[in-house]
């Protein structure tokens, strides 16, 4: 059975994962900002559309492979959600497998490499990659992220707890309580996640 810890340690995952996330997002909005280069081309130009697909293709692809390793984490585990489950039996589960391998070990053919295709050509697979990030998101709020606002991270009886993961731990919890109260003071209502 999976400890407080090792949810923990798939949440820091999780969290690497919603930073891209939300980094794709920002790029949908804005383009690719930090391409200086834009500054000097004309708004509407092929070469400047050209080079924003491609910053957004890089930002997108680093968000998938950062999924696929809370997939993996999930499953190491062995833990059980039925939404969850039943988004994981998608055949895109391997086709992402594929994708982060592609991104993070040197193919020679890459982006031309056969295990990148599976995504690309798979029309169905971002709302299917925001339907799972989507349900890790509650799977968290639900698992993780409320039992971490019930406990004191200083009296942790863990012994695999170390100083780093408790102070990352007082970090998130502290984080939690400003949305919180940002929330019931009339805040934002919270956007798709």
């Amino acid at each position: 059975m999976a400890t407080f810890t090792d949810l923990g340690i798939l949440h820091h995952y999780f969290m690497q994962a919603s930073i891209m996330r939300e980094l794709v997002k920002a790029c949908q909005k804005a383009g690719a900002p930090w391409l200086e280069v834009l500054d000097e081309l004309p708004e509407k130009s092929e070469f400047r559309d050209q080079l924003v697909a491609m910053e957004f293709m890089r930002v997108i692809s680093i968000w998938y492979a950062m999924l696929y390793v809370v997939i993996e984490g999930y499953r190491e585990l062995k833990l059980v959600d039925g939404q969850l489950d039943s988004l994981l039996a998608s055949k895109n589960v391997d086709q992402l497998r594929l994708y982060r391998n592609a991104l993070f070990h040197f193919q020679k053919n890459y982006p031309e490499s056969p295990k990148v295709f599976g995504v690309l050509n798979n029309e169905a697979f971002p709302d299917w990659a925001k339907r799972v990030h989507r349900a890790f998101d509650r799977f968290f709020s639900e698992n993780f992220n409320q039992k971490l606002m019930e406990l004191d991270p200083e009296t942790l009886d863990d012994a695999e707890v170390d100083d780093g993961l408790r102070e990352s731990w007082r970090i998130a919890r502290a984080l939690m309580l400003k949305v919180r109260a940002r929330h019931t003071q009339g805040g934002p209502s919270g956007e798709e996640r």
